[in-house]
């Protein structure tokens, strides 16, 4: 390190002596004293030498700064003169003409300049020696259009004009910036070619094959308008360092667009309860605790210091993990079956919970389809065992995890979702004599679930194709793990018993535009690089989900994000209604398969359908 600034130090003497000495020679035609100078020329050597040092100039690694450094050594070049000038006026006979002193110090800035950006300036030079007499032009690399010529896209810009050695080129060709004053101007040595509207035709004009958004506060409409327009090319997006920074973890240079910026609507934020009361402090339980929104609902609600945490699943692998994770919690890990009443009665008897969130249940459409016994033992069954013994043992509040399929179900797993929301209002009616509040909360799809369609698609595009989709028309609704969690715990802090909860989710999605856009996504094309087949509607599947029933009645909550939805009584009494639900859990089982899934189906429309007076047979 010492060396290397010593030899730039000789470097920098040597220019400033050969650059005197030559304006001087030419200034003065050989009249001029050169001896007598040349005290004064070593003084200049100093100076400049010495405002350099003081600058941090040696300190610099000039092959891997920007072109915006050289107004440090322009600074430092003019300094030295503005010093240098009245050190030649002070002796009565000056050593040098003012003008050679300026004119000196402005050739030795173009050789500071020179010979710090050598390796620049010989590379330019090349190209054009081969591109004019041997008209070889240089490998272009990826050709990249970014998307806002901000802070974020200037710095990218100038990075990916100095490649690491062995690693992908890049060609950045221009910007687009809505910032109407912007258009036409250069920034980062590059010019701003449109408006973010005009990228389709800047893709094509340009050949761009690369396309990276630099704006870090995009809306969701902004950002799918950018993902249609540049389909032709790869995306990606530039993280926000100072969001990195504060989160302490080390960003990619570029990432991948995430899913949750193309389920469209804007994420919606769900603040903490404003009471917190009902959960802060209690002895919370979470069934189905190591599934995807289990899990999630765990992590949450470690921030609302739980006296204690039950995490209650019959899967043991995923429960330890779960456990590992949550270190920092009073916890017990409890193995266990919903659907086992005696294990699930002799649980809450044990740990006395006060707060139960019930996520357990099976939930993939098409296997239920084939397992309907399976799907009343775990679904209606657990959801009954852990409700009774809820109110047998004086919980609080009980939350059950339900589905937008549950609204005019046509699969087995949607049908026994209604049986599910019917069934605790049906508990809370039959037996005034408890306490406890029921609730339901209805999610969309969520996104990051484990056999989501997201992850779906991941695996199919990871393998090459093609991507299965059952039918171009179909839509869901959409929304995030975190989201549904924090709907969960809203619904358990604002819930007056016999009430039911909703995200407002926005627009429905084109399940067919979001694998589309997946592949995109990838920097690959949608049915050439990645194939797309349609495969028909599997059994149990809707080409389109509600969220709620034609007869139910939104209502809007404290929270403006959040519905409550009003379900109408149903005119049967409750302990009608749960001596019809027992029954299928205890005389139905014993049916074949295809009579179970007709009498589940049956009972679901029924309870969907309160007008209607008859009762379904279940023989």
């Amino acid at each position: 390190m010492l060396l290397r600034k010593f030899v730039w130090v000789f470097i920098d003497w040597t220019i400033v002596w050969l650059v005197y000495t030559l304006v001087v020679v030419a200034r003065t035609l050989g009249t001029w004293d050169y001896r007598a100078s040349l005290p004064f020329i070593g003084t200049a050597m100093l100076v400049n030498t010495c405002i350099m040092y003081f600058l941090g100039i040696y300190k610099r690694i000039w092959r891997q700064t920007s072109g915006t450094d050289v107004s440090i050594l322009l600074a430092a070049s003019f300094l030295s003169a503005v010093l240098l000038t009245p050190i030649d006026l002070i002796p009565e006979r000056r050593a040098l003409p003012i003008s050679v002193i300026w004119m000196g110090q402005f050739l030795a800035l173009m050789a500071f300049i020179a010979a710090r950006y050598r390796g620049r300036l010989v590379t330019g030079l090349k190209w054009r020696w081969e591109a004019v007499w041997r008209h070889k032009f240089p490998e272009m690399g990826t050709r990249v259009l970014i998307v806002g010529a901000g802070k974020s896209g200037q710095a990218l810009a100038s990075r990916l004009a100095h490649p690491t050695e062995g690693k992908t080129l890049f060609s950045v060709i221009g910007f687009v910036d809505d910032a109407p004053e912007k258009k036409g101007m250069i920034v980062a040595g590059r010019p701003i070619l449109g408006k973010i509207d005009e990228i389709q035709n800047l893709v094509e004009k340009h050949q761009i094959d690369l396309v990276v958004i630099a704006i870090h506060h995009l809306s969701a409409p902004e950002f799918r308008l950018i993902l249609d327009l540049a389909s032709d090319a790869q995306i990606k997006v530039l993280p926000d360092v100072y969001e990195f920074i504060e989160q302490r973890r080390i960003p990619e240079m570029l990432r991948d667009v995430r899913i949750e910026d193309i389920i469209g609507r804007p994420s919606v934020q769900i603040s903490p309860p404003m009471n917190t009361l009902p959960i802060k402090g209690r002895r919370i339980m979470v069934t189905g605790a190591a599934g995807s929104i289990g899990a999630e609902l765990c992590r949450q609600l470690v921030t609302y210091q739980p006296e204690q945490l039950i995490l209650l699943d019959n899967n043991e692998s995923d429960l330890f993990d779960l456990t590992i994770e949550l270190q920092t919690c009073p916890f017990v890990a409890v193995l266990c079956d919903v659907a086992d009443q005696q294990s699930i009665g002799e649980t809450f008897r044990k740990y006395s919970p006060q707060v139960v969130f019930h996520a357990a249940a099976y939930k993939h459409v098409p296997m239920l389809e084939t397992h309907p016994y399976e799907a009343v033992r775990v679904n209606v069954g657990g959801t009954y065992n852990t409700a009774k013994a809820a109110q047998e043992n004086g919980v609080e509040r009980f939350i059950l995890v339900s589905s937008d399929k549950a609204v005019q179900p046509t699969s087995i797993m949607g049908a026994t979702k209604t049986i599910c929301e019917s069934l605790i209002r049906a508990m809370m009616d039959s037996y005034p004599e408890y306490s406890t509040l029921m609730t339901a909360v209805r999610l969309g799809n969520v996104l990051g679930s484990r056999g989501s369609v997201v992850t779906v698609f991941d695996r199919q595009i990871d393998r090459g194709g093609p991507v299965l989709v059952t039918d171009p028309r179909m839509t869901r609704y959409f929304m995030s793990l975190s989201e549904a969690a924090r709907l969960i715990i809203q619904a358990a802090c604002m819930t007056q018993g016999n009430d039911l909860f909703l995200l407002e989710m926005g627009e429905s999605v084109r399940i067919v535009e979001l694998a589309e856009r997946m592949i995109r996504l990838r920097g690959l094309r949608p049915y050439k690089d990645i194939p797309i087949e349609f495969t028909g509607i599997r059994p149990g599947e809707k080409l389109h989900e509600q969220l709620t029933e034609t007869n139910e009645i939104r209502h809007p909550t404290t929270h403006p994000g959040i519905f409550t939805i009003h379900v109408p009584p149903s005119p049967s009494k409750p302990q009608v209604q749960l001596k019809k639900y027992t029954h299928l859990m205890n005389g139905c089982l014993k049916e074949d398969p295809a009579t179970l899934s007709e009498i589940v189906l049956r009972m679901a429309q029924h309870v969907a359908s309160v007008e209607r007076a008859d009762e379904p047979s279940l023989n």
